[in-house]
């Protein structure tokens, strides 16, 4: 072979391995390259009401707690309709697209869509899918702290009527002795035979209202209990002759001094927190105290209307009252009691018979069932002491797959999983009892764990493949194995001066501790400020 041969095949060779290395290159680059959009489009209703252009309404989608498109309504020229641009690719390595098949969650101004996770479907493909919404968040209508009056005055300048003014209105002032919130509060202040009522007009009156109160009472110095004084709180209309009082909550005096409607004794000089919610289209209320449900389905009769809100106080006694709100709701009450006398006897049909965003009030019992949550809701148990949700040691207690629930105020007990969040995103779990059971979360983002007493469960808390979850404040208590979490992304304590959780198994020292003595969970996942004690959050 001369020179000339040699060259020519060594350039052929150079050539055709080149050929094969472009290939090569080109076949691995097959998997990242980026496809066409997959569209979806369709009507947005937020609260019943079909949005428009106008409307300036935000849809957005998310896929695994990431936010991969949103759209603004009115963003594209004259369409009434939303339009969602998926952005695809084939790697699955790439966090910021979507794939075909994966599963998304739709948000109409955050909140969830009530038609549930859609499923992405091809590239360069198109489909209408009409969407709806019920905002599971409250509206404030108006709240007062007092905080920003001249101490000694009546707070007239902040809207509030002076309906009676018992015995002087000298006596009825914003006051700096008392409070809550620091550094004032509202004192009402009557002696024997009268009465000082003070009003503030609402500039809504929805048919669901919800107010709340910090109040504390005492007894005039020089009466006896014979005067039997009295403090109430009510949504009213005090320009009516026959008062109608909406939602009322009574401090009695008498013998046998009780808290009406639930008969709840009360101490002269403790400041008690107020929560009632009113259902005006069915006339009827409950009542919260100190986030315990003592009253449910009271009738209140009559057919006036409320105009306002008003704390009134009569017959030797003194009041202050502090961090008044009231809300409108945007979705329904509901009430569960095992024993009758509410709207339903068992928790799953009450949440299958739920609105989106509606509030589930469940009664003192114990109710054998599992119960399938697949829309945003609220689940709020009377006292996690004696509200008990049994599994009979089967299949998951509580089994959530939509995003937007909160579930509070129960014993949960007895079954493979107590709370099994599968899917689902902003969840809030907090103030149970966890027991023979424990609490787990499978591909669930955003959601927080916190003020749970989690005792004695094969496994307390399991986290797999969720990221982004805060789970703090929580007692882990002679579980075989505490905890488990398999990403490292999520935060088992929330920084250095609120601290983690307190586990049963770690000596440390200090409530929380310094982060000299973490508790490791898994390699990278550590509680860095656990708890000597536990609730001494």
């Amino acid at each position: 072979m001369n020179d000339m041969t040699k060259m020519g095949w060594f350039v052929r060779h150079v050539k055709i391995a080149l050929a094969i290395a472009i290939l090569c290159f080109c076949i691995g680059q097959i998997t990242a390259i980026p496809q066409q959009d997959y569209t979806l489009y369709g009507t947005a209703t937020l609260e019943g009401t079909v949005l428009t252009a106008q409307d300036g309404a935000v849809i957005s989608l998310a896929v695994d707690g990431v936010e991969l498109e949103s759209y603004t309504m009115g963003d594209i020229p004259g369409t009434d309709y939303y339009v969602l641009k998926v952005p695809l690719d084939s790697d699955p390595g790439v966090t910021t697209v979507a794939q075909e098949g994966d599963t998304a969650y739709i948000y109409i101004n955050g909140t969830a869509i009530n038609e549930g996770p859609q499923i992405i479907g091809a590239p360069s493909t198109t489909a209408r899918f009409d969407i709806s919404a019920i905002a599971a968040i409250s509206a404030s209508i108006f709240q007062d702290n007092f905080d920003n009056y001249i101490t000694g005055t009546f707070p007239s300048s902040g809207g509030w009527q002076l309906i009676y003014s018992g015995y002087g209105k000298s006596f009825q002032i914003v006051d700096n002795t008392q409070c809550v919130s620091a550094p004032n509060s509202l004192k009402l202040e009557v002696g024997s035979d009268c009465t000082a009522k003070a009003y503030h007009q609402l500039n809504q009156t929805p048919n669901l209202v919800s107010y709340v109160a910090d109040v504390m009472v005492r007894q005039q110095p020089e009466s006896s209990v014979q005067d039997y004084g009295n403090v109430s709180l009510a949504l009213s209309n005090p320009n009516i002759v026959s008062e109608d009082r909406i939602g009322q909550v009574t401090f009695d005096h008498a013998e046998n001094r009780a808290i009406q409607p639930g008969n709840i004794p009360y101490n002269f000089g403790v400041w008690y927190h107020i929560n009632v919610t009113v259902d005006m289209k069915k006339r009827v209320y409950d009542v919260f105290v100190d986030d315990q449900l003592v009253a449910s389905r009271i009738n209140m009769g009559g057919t006036g209307n409320y105009t306002g809100f008003c704390v009134e106080a009569g017959n030797n006694t003194q009041v202050w009252v502090d961090n008044i709100k009231v809300v409108a709701s945007g979705a329904d009450m509901i009430t569960v009691d095992s024993g009758g006398g509410a709207d339903y006897t068992h928790i799953q049909d009450a949440v299958d018979n739920a609105r989106s965003g509606s509030t589930i009030k469940v009664l003192s019992g114990t109710y054998n069932e599992h119960v399938l949550i697949t829309k945003p809701l609220k689940l709020i148990g009377a006292s996690r002491n004696i509200t008990i949700i049994d599994g009979g040691g089967t299949g998951e207690c509580v089994h959530v797959t939509a995003d937007n629930v909160e579930i509070s105020g129960f014993t949960i007990k007895n079954s493979t999983y107590g709370l099994y969040l599968d899917s689902s995103n902003n969840c809030i779990l907090d103030n149970n009892i966890i027991c023979s059971c424990g609490i787990h979360l499978s591909s669930s983002h955003n959601n927080v764990i916190s003020d749970n007493e989690i005792v004695e469960n094969d496994m307390g808390v399991s986290l797999s493949d969720s990221n982004n979850n805060l789970i703090y404040h929580n007692n882990f208590i002679d579980n075989s194995e505490q905890a488990y979490d398999n990403t490292g992304t999520n935060s088992w304590d929330n920084g250095p001066t609120e601290g983690g959780n307190y586990w049963s198994d770690r000596s440390c020292i200090g409530n929380p501790s310094d982060g000299s003595l973490p508790y490791s969970i898994d390699t990278d996942s550590i509680d860095r400020y656990p708890f000597q004690d536990p609730n001494r959050w």
